[in-house]
């Protein structure tokens, strides 16, 4: 016998659960990689922009405010399309769901910002990019996705050149035992944050909407946040930091927004693969601050090593995402 939430579920019910399953159905091809690309494209660009912020405004209350404002825009979207009753009466394992797809998200912030205590940005950044190659792994260990060779050599190509393109931040790490005690377990608990958060979500295809589930993740974040938050810096920004403030706050809904919509409509393994262009795309978003005179973070000469390292993590993920799939290949729900 059916649970009672489910037995019940006809007329308009029924036709509820068919939109939802119809608008997660699976992409392909180019429009999936644009999706899985607008993150990676974005959460580049923004250390560059919290970096302009640094001086004025501390990371965890421009992270509050960033949780604050998508919260507040994404209830405003959630009530202009009537999508509030989607998360009403659902079921205690959805409830759970939503909850590790929230605590994921956020511990994730929360984690990587503490990691920051004991690692250099860099060296922490270095760290994380971990969690695409891990959710890769993911995908094939927990969802059964299937792997054709041509991805298998892709996959393999992006590990090594990630490890040659991060060759000269490993000299971030000056061998201090709180560095490696400490400070990497937090980013790598950050990380594992994060890829639950993503496997979480990818399981709510076709029971909750993206947007009803980041609403739930955008308010988790913003009560979680507000004792530590200092909201009279937002005042303090000049006009030039103000645009980066307000880049970071829709960079979140964008990126987030993105990301939920594309681990539920493609394959993990080529959402990871995707991802992990991120790092390369904070180089160039550096290399274009600098070109333009802005002094908004560090910028680092590319040398013929790291070139290489960049074209094999292109050359991978390109492999890895567009790569005919497995015969046969099939996805556990």
């Amino acid at each position: 016998m059916l649970p009672v939430s489910e037995s019940h579920t006809t007329g308009s019910g029924a036709a509820a659960v068919a939109s939802r399953a119809a608008r997660d159905r699976p992409l392909h091809g180019a429009p999936a990689f644009a999706l899985a690309l607008t993150p990676a494209l974005l959460w580049g660009a923004l250390p560059v922009a919290v970096a302009g912020i640094a001086p004025t405004m501390d990371g965890v209350t421009l992270t509050w405010y960033r949780f604050l404002v998508a919260w507040a825009a994404q209830t405003a979207l959630l009530a202009a399309t009537g999508a509030f009753g989607e998360l009403r009466g659902r079921s205690k394992r959805e409830y759970a769901t939503l909850g590790v797809v929230a605590a994921g998200i956020v511990g994730n912030f929360a984690l990587f910002a503490t990691s920051l205590q004991w690692l250099s940005p860099s060296a922490a950044q270095t760290v994380s990019q971990c969690q695409p190659i891990a959710l890769l792994l993911a995908s094939v260990l927990l969802f059964g996705e299937r792997l054709a060779r041509a991805q298998v050599a892709g996959a393999a190509a992006l590990v090594a050149g990630l490890a040659i393109f991060l060759h000269d931040r490993f000299r971030e790490f000056d061998g201090r035992a709180d560095e490696l005690l400490i400070g990497v377990p937090l980013v790598l608990a950050a990380s594992v944050a994060w890829v639950a958060a993503g496997l979480a979500q990818k399981t709510l295809a076709g029971r909750i909407s993206a947007a009803g589930s980041l609403w739930f993740v955008y308010l988790l974040g913003a009560v979680a946040l507000a004792p530590l938050a200092t909201p009279t810096q937002l005042p303090a920004l000049d006009a030039a930091q103000a645009w980066l403030f307000a880049f970071c706050c829709a960079n979140t809904l964008v990126a987030y927004g993105a990301f939920a919509v594309a681990v539920r409509r493609w394959s993990l393994s080529r959402v990871g693969a995707v991802l992990a262009l991120q790092v390369v795309f904070t180089y160039l978003w550096e290399f274009a601050a600098a070109r333009l005179g802005l002094e908004l973070a560090r910028f680092e000469d590319w040398d013929g090593v790291k070139a290489l390292g960049a074209a094999l993590v292109v050359a991978g993920t390109l492999t890895v995402a567009l790569a005919a799939p497995r015969p046969g290949a099939v996805s556990r729900p």
